[in-house]
């Protein structure tokens, strides 16, 4: 079926990545795709990438590379702003203190969301697609001189309000680890990201946790389109999980080493067990001041920043996960473990807590709990037997979330939004 003969052209926008590709794909496969839009992208006709791949370093060379999506031609993709959102990724890496990078993000969303916004209305599109934080200018303008066209709003975070009232109630609990927590700014900030899910007229959404994030803003439930991701099953393979008694029970954590993944409750957790059979790697870029962090490197192994490859063989030498966030999306690497055979420990406040089965494939903990921790770690050591049978469960329930199911979804989510003229945004006509 085309786009003539649906008669929906859909624009699809990202000033960085996350798992836009994947949206780009369904689209593509279901004939809807008009155009995807991006800053820093891996074109053969990129002059700037090609001199910007001579001065990286292999591991650098390679994320460059990844920046590229396998189902798109470079026809079906456009740039804007390049060199602003290059200069993103540089700051992002040498900014320590996140002040420039936070200030030259919120510069480059706003020129990107403009110019977005401009080439929709020339183009007159009958779908803009854009995530959460940056789609803020675009759908401004589009609601202003374009109504009529419908504004997505992929969600891969619960909103920022949402986020800030939990993450001011842990500042108390955590110590020095709150000053890894986001900043959200001042009241001028956060009402932008109010007004932003105002302007959107449909949300993706991959998690319960998310649209209870979107109810707390106003949206109406005939809004969502709950549209969970899914996972290259082939790319995070399944190892059977053999648990000698006389070998350490390896638990994982994966993502970014700060309070809002619940980092100083996982350290605090394995720190206070203090037990030589059991063994944590901590995987991901450490935030803050790296003193917070030594008096745990006895309890642990701070493995750093690892690419995809290296991410499995992590996976498949370990039990299980443990991903208690204090507000997550999703949290895509709990498929990707559970597609490795691990069980996982989640928090209710991870947006994947929906697909586990305590008992089954792992356990929901309560957020914010050092004892919710322990009593689940404790639990695994004292029960090695039902591990390869949860490795087993965890692997089957990642079967079910493959990124097929998603494609599929995804376009029959996007058809129904373009197509129900019931629907308007909460700040609509």
């Amino acid at each position: 079926m085309s786009i003539q003969e649906n008669q929906i052209k859909v624009l699809l926008a990202h000033p960085g990545r996350q798992h836009s590709f994947q949206l780009a794909t369904a689209l593509k496969k279901g004939d809807l795709l008009f155009k995807y839009i991006t800053t820093v992208y891996d074109k053969d006709s990129s002059i700037l990438m090609k001199l910007t791949k001579k001065f990286l370093s292999k591991e650098n060379l390679k994320r460059a590379n990844s920046r590229k999506c396998a189902s798109l031609s470079d026809h079906d993709v456009l740039q804007f702003c390049e060199i602003e959102g290059l200069i993103t990724l540089l700051l992002s890496r040498i900014d320590k203190t996140g002040k420039i990078y936070n200030w030259w993000n919120e510069f480059t969303f706003n020129r990107f969301g403009k110019k977005v916004a401009q080439y929709a209305i020339k183009q007159n599109v009958d779908v803009v697609i854009m995530y959460d934080s940056n789609s803020s200018n675009a759908f401004k303008i589009l609601k202003q001189k374009a109504p009529h066209i419908k504004r997505v709003m992929d969600v891969s975070t619960p909103a920022r309000n949402f986020q800030k009232e939990i993450f001011d109630k842990d500042q108390k609990r955590c110590g020095r680890f709150s000053d890894t927590l986001p900043n959200f700014g001042g009241h001028k900030l956060i009402n932008k990201y109010i007004d932003e899910i105002k302007d959107a007229d449909i949300f993706l959404s991959p998690s319960s946790f998310v649209n209870k994030s979107l109810f707390y803003n106003g949206v109406r439930i005939n809004q969502v389109i709950n549209l969970q991701y899914g996972v290259d099953i082939k790319k995070f393979n399944f190892k059977k999980k053999l648990t000698d008694r006389e070998d350490p029970l390896t638990f994982i954590y994966a993502g970014q080493v700060s309070q809002h993944k619940g980092i100083f409750y996982i350290l605090e957790a394995f720190k206070r067990l203090n037990n030589k059979r059991l063994k944590l790697l901590v995987v991901g870029n450490i935030h803050g001041d790296k003193e917070l962090y030594t008096p745990y490197e006895q309890y642990c192994e701070f493995v750093g920043l690892v690419t995809h490859d290296k991410m499995v063989e992590l996976f498949n030498k370990s039990h299980v996960l443990t991903q208690p966030s204090l507000a997550d999306g999703f949290g895509l690497v709990v498929l990707e473990a559970m597609s490795c055979g691990l069980p996982v420990i989640v928090s209710e406040s991870t947006g994947a807590s929906d697909i586990v089965v305590n008992g089954k494939n792992g356990f929901v903990v309560e957020s914010a709990s050092i004892e919710a921790i322990q009593d689940r770690v404790i639990w695994f050591l004292n029960n090695y037997d039902y591990i390869t049978e949860m490795s087993k469960n965890a692997r089957q329930t990642a079967e079910l979330y493959s990124w097929e199911r998603y494609y599929d979804k995804a376009v029959e989510g996007i058809i129904e939004a373009s197509k129900d003229k019931l629907r308007s945004g909460v700040g609509g006509d």
